[in-house]
């Protein structure tokens, strides 16, 4: 029988299995585009942040950016060669460090550590509902609301306590939270503007503060039943 980690999905600790110290590189980088690995022999490679902020885009055919998912400390993501126009991107976000691995020695690694292995495809399922969910929003949800979600999403994912009930964000720019939600900056900054005066967030040196994060929560849904009701 195959040991099934006692963290699941969200809660487990790649880095406590992966052997980091045996990484065959480790990258420190800046905040913009990452540059990818140029050996046709290897044309991607597996990276595990270590610390940072970086964010996966897809470019469309038209050159429009669209935001995948923000990855933290202990998220796993693909350096592939770009081919194209349509293909994935990473940028650094906020300085940050990421142990690479060539594709194969990272699949041998899963092949001789089960628990590795079962962790891996947690996170990865985790990441297959995040991106569904969020796809449904899209389809669903008013502008309002889908910025609201991506914030208490973020909330749950990278948030600290900030006193009470309040949640401290990192910074996120609103030309980054336009790209995961499907509009424009101007949009996101009057949106965010509504909150503010609402008394659901407020900014501080350090990022974004979410002062009532049910409340925003309920905001939220308060926006999409209105749309709903509407069709």
């Amino acid at each position: 029988m195959i040991p099934v980690p006692k963290e699941s999905g969200e809660g487990f600790d790649i880095q406590t299995h992966l052997p980091v110290k045996a990484a065959e590189g480790r990258i420190c980088f800046e905040k913009g585009p990452i540059e990818y690995p140029q050996d046709p022999s290897e044309p991607s490679r597996i990276g595990l942040v270590v610390s940072g902020r970086f964010g996966t885009f897809r470019i469309t055919t038209e050159g429009i950016q669209v935001g995948l998912d923000i990855l933290e400390k202990g998220d796993i993501f693909s350096f592939e060669t770009p081919a194209g126009r349509d293909c994935s991107r990473v940028t650094c976000l906020e300085p940050g460090e990421v142990c690479t691995w060539k594709r194969r020695v990272f699949w041998e690694l899963l092949g001789h550590d089960p628990v590795l292995a079962v962790g891996f495809a947690q996170l990865q399922a985790r990441r297959q509902a995040d991106l569904e969910r969020r796809l449904v929003r899209l389809a669903s949800c008013k502008i309002p609301a889908r910025i609201a979600l991506f914030l208490s999403d973020r909330a749950g994912r990278s948030g600290n306590p900030a006193g009470g009930e309040a949640i401290l964000l990192p910074p996120f720019t609103h030309e980054l939270i336009a790209r995961f939600v499907a509009t424009d900056r101007e949009i996101v900054t009057a949106q965010l503007n509504i909150m503010r005066r609402e008394g659901l967030l407020g900014y501080s040196r350090r990022g974004i503060v979410l002062h009532d994060p049910d409340g925003l929560s309920e905001w939220a849904r308060d926006k999409s039943s209105r749309r709903m009701a509407k069709a």
